[in-house]
């Protein structure tokens, strides 16, 4: 049981000094509140905010670091230009080609992303769909960034879940959390081939 504290509010799950952390929709200064973490959120809880969310109770849960080899993954390096929808097709195609996903499961991966762009953060998206096989990642590291929704991105990361996956759960708290990593981010971005960004991910894995 993880009791919240909302700060600037009357609401509060049992007295304050009960909280686990805080959430605060107006600045702090000070790294803790009453010696316990806390979370800026606005209202309209956007992804970044989410995530940040996410990871603050996985931490306070004592959720397990993933390993590295828990879930399947994918490296790439695309050095031809391609628009966003034709590079997703080229994706699902590889991945149909090794028999991971059927043409429906690619055909739904395609129509979310016209439905809703999947840019996560600056320079990086990740498209993704339901899938009835094992759950897999594709790290796809471009030459010539793209223009995916309203930002520029070099790395689409495709995921591949397969319904109820409780290991993607985690793992993908632990690439979000590289992800929102500024440094690790900007450290990830920079390769310049597929082997460099599977090194890349295994060090980070390995922390």
């Amino acid at each position: 049981e993880i009791l919240i504290g909302l700060v600037g509010s009357e609401m509060c799950i049992r007295d304050r000094e009960e909280a686990d952390f805080f959430i605060t929709t107006f600045p702090v200064e000070e790294p803790e509140i009453m010696g316990k973490p806390w979370v800026r959120l606005s209202p309209m809880l956007e992804i970044k905010e989410q995530i940040a969310l996410e990871q603050l109770v996985g931490n306070l849960a004592r959720h397990r670091k993933w390993r590295y080899e828990s879930v399947s993954k994918m490296y790439l390096y695309i050095d031809q230009y391609m628009e966003k929808i034709e590079l997703l097709n080229y994706l699902c195609d590889l991945c149909r080609e090794k028999r991971f996903i059927t043409e429906q499961e690619a055909e739904g991966i395609v129509g979310r992303e016209n439905l809703v762009s999947t840019e996560i953060v600056e320079g990086i998206a990740m498209p993704h769909g339901l899938i009835e096989g094992s759950s897999f990642l594709v790290f796809a590291l471009l030459k010539e960034p793209i223009i995916w929704g309203r930002t520029s991105v070099k790395l689409v990361v495709m995921g591949c879940f397969q319904r109820g996956d409780e290991r993607m759960k985690e793992e993908l708290e632990y690439i979000f959390h590289l992800f929102l990593n500024l440094e690790d981010k900007n450290r990830l971005l920079s390769c310049k081939s597929a082997e460099e960004i599977e090194r890349c991910m295994e060090v980070y894995y390995g922390k």
